[in-house]
């Protein structure tokens, strides 16, 4: 006897509900760094491009894994690192005239004994934030973004 299931498939469209409507391309990444630090995944998740929200498989890893979300966990938990936000590296249109955006962010130490708070933990990082669904009505979201 078949059962019919009323939740959606695993491998179904991940809502990116979570993210309200209408952020700017670094509005989205403050809320990618945001979400982490408050060990939301959901939240970040939804900061995500869709190609990048894919599930895990044995032929590619998945979002936490490509985007290393234990890395900039692990940042939070041991040095309170907080993110802040450089500069705009570049930009970009790509073949459908997508825009591509690369933004500057800079770890820093947080409120840690032993350490001085506000100062670099580590390299800067680039964040490349792509439109979703089109240029014109599309929604900014996270296409690569490794801690």
């Amino acid at each position: 006897m078949a059962v019919e299931s009323t939740s959606a498939p695993e491998h179904a469209e991940r809502d990116a509900a979570p993210l309200p409507k209408g952020l700017s391309a670094q509005e989205v990444c403050d809320e990618y760094f945001k979400s982490c630090n408050e060990k939301d995944s959901e939240r970040w998740l939804s900061c995500l491009h869709l190609d990048k929200r894919a599930l895990a498989t044995s032929k590619r890893p998945g979002p936490f894994d490509v985007c290393q979300w234990d890395l900039g966990r692990a940042r939070v938990e041991k040095y309170m690192a907080c993110y802040v936000f450089k500069r705009q590296v570049g930009e970009q249109k790509l073949k459908d005239s997508e825009p591509v955006i690369v933004l500057e962010y800079q770890p820093v130490y947080g409120p840690v004994p032993g350490y001085i708070e506000g100062t670099d933990l580590g390299a800067p990082i680039h964040i490349t934030v792509q439109k979703e669904g089109g240029a014109s009505k599309g929604e900014w979201r996270v296409m690569s973004g490794a801690f």
